[in-house]
Order: C-alpha cells, then structure tokens, then sequence
C-alpha cells in the first residue's frame, strides 16, 4: 500500500469523494474556464513543473457513523449507529459533517502529504469536504481552499447528506476556504 488510511487515500488537490468530475451544461465552458485560470496562474502553479493530482475521501462523518451496526459493519441504510442510538432519519444528516474521528483521519492523512509540495488545495463546498481539506492543510498553499461545486459527489435524489447547506452560512465557519467559485448561495445540483 500507498501507507494511507481507508478514509484517505491520495491527493495534490484537497477534493471530496470523487465519484464523478461533471460539470452543468449551461455554464459548462465558463466554469472549466474558471478551474483552468485557477490552475494555470503561474503564482500557484508554476507552468514547467509536474502536476501530480492527489485524491482523498472524507473522513468519518456522521451519517456513516449511523450507517453503522454494533458488529461494526457499515452499509448504505441507516443502522442508528454502533450503539443504535443515532437517528434513523436521513433528513438528520444532511450536509453531514465529520466525526471527531473523521476529523482526526484528516489530520492524519495530511501529515503524509506534509512534505509533498502541494501547491493548491481544491474541495468540493460539502461540509465533510471542507472540514476534510482544512484538516489535511492547516495552513493552504496561498493561504486557501478553493472551493469549487463541480467537484461534489455525484448527487444521487432522495440522499440528503449530499445536499448542501447555504454557502453564506459556511463562510463564517471556514475562514481558509475561498468561495468565490460558487455561483449559488442554496444548493443548485440537489435533486429531492
């Protein structure tokens, strides 16, 4: 193995559960643009270099938690948790945030990449990602996380731990994380 844990396996730009990059047709050209700008400014990414591209998943959030039975097996439907005491609402993790555990999977992880040369951190605007990013680099290349929508989990109707809460009440929250991507205050790709 690569000597990462499960929850984090390997990445130059700090992103979410990769499950498919897509971008919206309308719009399509002028966000690639946008993440072509980002990526092609010779202050982050200097032209002649290499670019590697590193890929982690999120940490433990709360809804896999309550995916979780007592033997310790995790599945898709909620199980209430190891102690069958969580929530077995779907509505109740929505945006699902991290776990002390997942948080601390993070910080883990982002001391095997300490020492790699990142030279840009991109997530996707769900709460487990940016928390995930923030704990990977303490301190960003350039001084942030880009957030960038077109990352996200591919969003599946019906799953509300991939809805994601309003921007403008993220922002006070993770004050390394540049949202100036984002078109959208609500979330656009959420399907009920």
């Amino acid at each position: 193995g690569n000597g990462l844990s499960a929850p984090a396996a390997v990445f130059t730009f700090a992103m979410s559960t990769l499950v498919g990059l897509r971008l919206r047709k309308t719009r399509q050209a002028a966000k690639a643009a946008k993440l072509a700008a980002l990526v092609q400014n010779p202050r982050l990414l200097p032209a002649k270099t290499v670019k590697r591209l590193f890929v982690f998943r999120h940490g433990q959030t709360f809804h896999n938690l309550a995916c979780t039975d007592s033997s310790g097996k995790q599945s898709l439907r909620l199980k209430g948790g190891p102690d069958g005491t969580m929530s077995k609402d779907q509505k109740d993790y929505e945006d699902s945030p991290l776990t002390d555990e997942g948080k601390q999977q993070a910080i883990d992880a982002g001391l095997l990449v300490k020492e790699k040369g990142i030279q840009l951190v991109v997530a996707s605007p769900l709460e487990r990602t940016l928390q995930t990013a923030e704990g990977l680099f303490p301190s960003p290349p350039g001084g942030k996380i880009h957030a960038f929508e077109e990352i996200r989990e591919q969003t599946f109707a019906g799953v509300p731990y991939n809805k994601r809460g309003s921007i403008s009440s993220k922002k006070p929250n993770h004050p390394l994380v540049d949202f100036s991507l984002i078109d959208s205050d609500e979330d656009a790709f959420y399907e009920d």
